[in-house]
């Protein structure tokens, strides 16, 4: 999960003051700025009560601050994670609000979602049903082993197919509606984006044994978006993503 969301930024590209230059900048010292604190928490946690003890512990960090801290580890690292949580959902709801209501304004959500608040300028509607669907996230096992399972699948199903999607355009660079910012020669897309795949492809199946509950979920949620599409498609013809999306 280390680089989970790092393209999340593109997504509110619409809201963001010269996004050639700050989302490429924000992205790239978001990288940094992970794999240096993800690093330094891992090495203090494993300096602190060993590989051993981590392994075994349902609560990593809370075992690891309690040397330091004692009897004020717990109030600590509760507090700091229930801000992560509601960060999480505050990132949560601005970057699939966006989404939601993109796709509502092509038309393949109802157009309801692609409603703006006269007051905020915000996609208000979307941005309450992220958080409602955000909620019954509470309804989850509370396995940690569930949890990554259940948020990486998806997620790696999305890179996967963005990948298969990089492999399709190299090979039809006509499907573009504009010209690409970054051009990059067809047989290295072509590459790239077939080992995308397999790397996505790869990391779901090696979780398969740890829980097979968070798959059947996936699943679940899959063939609720296959129906819905193709209800939906056959009720306007599949005349999806018009042009004034």
């Amino acid at each position: 999960s280390l680089f989970l969301g790092i393209e999340s930024a593109v997504e509110i590209g619409e809201e963001v003051r010269d996004p050639r230059r700050n989302i490429p900048l924000g992205i790239l010292l978001a990288i940094l700025l992970t794999a240096v604190i993800y690093a330094a928490v891992a090495a203090t946690a494993l300096g602190l009560i060993g590989p051993e003890a981590l392994a075994r512990s349902d609560a990593p960090l809370l075992d690891a601050a309690r040397v330091p801290l004692g009897v004020w580890a717990t109030p600590v690292i509760v507090g700091a994670a229930t801000l992560a949580i509601l960060k999480t959902m505050n990132a949560t709801a601005l970057i699939f609000s966006r989404s939601l209501f993109a796709m509502a304004r092509a038309g393949v959500f109802p157009s309801a979602l692609a409603a703006i608040h006269p007051r905020f300028g915000t996609p208000h509607r979307a941005i309450i049903l992220c958080y409602v669907l955000a909620m019954c996230g509470l309804l989850m096992p509370p396995s940690l082993v569930f949890l990554l399972l259940a948020v990486n699948i998806p997620t790696m199903l999305k890179y996967g197919t963005c990948s298969l999607c990089a492999v399709r355009v190299a090979a039809r660079p006509d499907l573009l509606d504009a010209p690409p910012a970054l051009h990059f020669p067809p047989r290295l897309m072509m590459a790239v984006g077939w080992l995308g795949v397999v790397a996505a492809v790869a990391i779901i199946a090696a979780g398969l044994e740890a829980d097979h509950r968070p798959y059947l979920l996936v699943l679940g949620w899959l063939a609720i978006g296959l129906l819905y599409y193709a209800v939906h498609a056959r009720r306007i013809g599949g005349k999806f993503m018009q042009k004034n999306a």
